[in-house]
């Protein structure tokens, strides 16, 4: 395992990226995982970035330490640079996998940046949405959904609605011409017949 701190340059505008990578090869193809820099690699295509190995450094806690020193306030405040943060904070992937434990002062911060986006809707579980949430049936529209209610149709009403779905060949566009001929939903004509076709 390699413990490596690497820096990505835009070949066109000379701009730059320095991060802190662990990986079983020195060239794994890797450029970075900067926000500005993916925006950048999408804008300039990925064939216009190179990237070079700064330092081999001989563990983890070895690696965030020079990352620190390596991207420092004053490279992240240059306007050449792609950083947004000073190094050495590590991620989610180097505390599993290297069993690295963060400080209490660090979780308290996280948790707090955590139910902001929770509270904001950024991250978390989507609420369940209802599309007719807020809404409210016509007077028509509750008549129609009444009188089109399988325990409210009459037996003869019944038995005409089905002599016209079987005089209707099967066939793609039949569920729509029903439902013209009844006035009904797509989705009345599919729960009349799953309930009532057993019976023809």
């Amino acid at each position: 395992m390699k413990y490596l701190i690497y820096q990505t340059t835009n070949l066109i505008n000379g701009k730059k990226y320095r991060g802190a990578h662990i990986s079983n090869e020195l060239d794994d193809g890797y450029l970075g995982s900067g926000q500005l820099l993916k925006k950048a690699i999408a804008k300039y295509g990925i064939e216009n970035f190179s990237k070079v190995i700064l330092k081999e450094c001989s563990s983890v806690q070895d690696m965030f330490e020079q990352e620190a020193i390596f991207v420092d306030a004053k490279w992240v405040e240059d306007p050449n640079t792609y950083n947004l943060k000073i190094g050495g904070e590590g991620g989610w992937d180097y505390i599993n996998k290297e069993g690295l434990r963060w400080t209490e002062e660090k979780k308290k911060l996280h948790s707090i940046e955590m139910k902001k986006k929770r509270d904001s809707g950024e991250w978390g579980p989507k609420k369940p949405t209802n599309g007719f949430l807020g809404k409210k049936h016509t007077l028509e529209s509750k008549q129609k959904i009444a009188s089109n209610n399988v325990s409210t149709l009459s037996l003869e009403e019944v038995e005409k609605r089905l002599n016209d779905w079987n005089s209707i060949p099967d066939q793609r566009g039949k569920i729509t011409k029903i439902a013209n001929m009844w006035n009904v939903s797509h989705t009345q004509v599919r729960r009349f017949i799953k309930n009532n076709l057993r019976f023809a």
